[in-house]
């Protein structure tokens, strides 16, 4: 039986050698939205050489069109430059008050197209966006 390796860290500050090789499967559950756009960028590209063949990806993030969205200033910034808080009316709610980077569908099938093939990319009611990948 595989052993699961669990980590209370910053995933912004995290490296190769915090990972594991030929990860198998990664389940995460909206989080990235707390990373800069290049920040995900290296976290994905150090999960795509830290995975092995077969191994199976399912994200969900943070939509643009999501409730927290409700007043971003993100929104019409280019995905590079866009890291905001959201709203301070809805911050208590979602206890929230870190920047964050909301995501249309498309800039998250080109942001994980770009390390993995992407099986599957569908927008939620509430307007997450859920990406699959191998």
């Amino acid at each position: 039986m595989k052993k699961w390796k669990i980590q209370k860290r910053d995933i912004s500050k995290m490296n190769y050698g915090d990972f594991q090789d030929n990860i198998s499967f990664i389940f995460a559950g909206r989080f990235i939205h707390y990373l800069k756009y290049q920040e995900a960028k290296r976290l994905l590209k150090i999960l795509a050489r830290k995975t092995g063949n077969g191994a199976k990806l399912y994200f969900s993030v943070s939509g643009i069109d999501s409730d927290l969205a409700k007043n971003y200033l993100g929104k019409g910034i280019d995905i590079e430059k866009r890291f905001f808080k959201i709203d301070k009316s809805l911050r208590k709610r979602f206890e929230m008050g870190e920047k964050v980077c909301l995501y249309t569908e498309e800039e998250v099938e080109s942001l994980f197209s770009k390390y993995f093939k992407v099986v599957k990319v569908e927008k939620t009611t509430f307007g997450n966006i859920n990406i699959g990948v191998r």
